[in-house]
């Protein structure tokens, strides 16, 4: 190989890397918790890039990451934005004391979360498979900055 073939490959797999680490990352989706959206085993493109100029929005899908390292990594979708008051009785949900429509949710589940304020600078975030238990899913509020992007498309 000539330098030029070898230069040529590192300027291609520095772009890749930059890609990566700043535009577009792949992760793998474990588990049934976004059923029917994204299965168990989906490959999902992560933009890295849209919360660098706005907050997240009900409704999106993101993945976001756990406190501490090692870093554990989790598809859910944003349900109420920071300072909002959240509840869900027989799985219908309120925000700030008015139902609340999931266009993005059909099914029935008889959930119940008892009232609470999500924490400033944080988002709560579930779900979508609500046949599952409510014990079985990770009811959560995540610090915006620990969200490493959005699912584009997941609406």
């Amino acid at each position: 190989m000539g330098r030029v073939k070898i230069f040529r490959l590192a300027v291609i797999a520095l772009f890749l890397l930059l890609i990566r680490q700043y535009v577009l990352q792949p992760f793998r989706v474990f588990g049934i918790s976004m059923e029917p959206v994204y299965r168990d085993g989906s490959i999902i493109l992560v933009d890295k890039l849209v919360y660098r100029f706005r907050t997240p929005r009900r409704g999106e899908i993101v993945v976001f990451r756990t406190q501490d390292a090692p870093y554990l990594y989790f598809v859910k979708r944003v349900i109420a934005l920071p300072q909002e008051q959240v509840e869900m009785k027989d799985g219908t949900l309120f925000i700030n004391g008015r139902k609340t429509e999931e266009k993005y949710f059909s099914g029935q589940n008889g959930w119940n979360i008892e009232p609470f304020t999500v924490r400033k600078e944080c988002v709560f975030v579930i779900g979508d498979n609500r046949s599952m238990p409510e014990d079985f899913h990770l009811f959560t509020q995540v610090a915006i900055k620990n969200i490493v992007g959005r699912v584009p498309g997941g609406r």
